[in-house]
């Protein structure tokens, strides 16, 4: 019922789950690249200290990018 993004990224891309969500993805290593920008920025250790201004730029486009992915394979509008 609750999981971490990166556990997350990990069941998607292992085994034969990858086949539910290659669809939105140019490869693994897309979807890889997406959660490696936000993993910095939302970690235990980030919730103390600063994170540098470009580390939550690269995570905010991140974001946008897998909310718009998601968007467009659920059909939401």
């Amino acid at each position: 019922s609750c999981m971490y993004l990166g556990q997350l990224g990990s069941l998607m891309i292992n085994g034969s789950t990858w086949d539910l969500f290659k669809a939105g993805y140019r490869d693994k290593r897309g979807l890889e690249d997406k959660l490696a920008a936000v993993m910095p920025v939302r970690n235990d250790r980030a919730h103390f200290c600063s994170v540098p201004e470009k580390e939550l730029d690269r995570c905010r486009i991140a974001c946008d990018d897998l909310l718009a992915i998601a968007e467009r394979e659920l059909g939401i509008a």
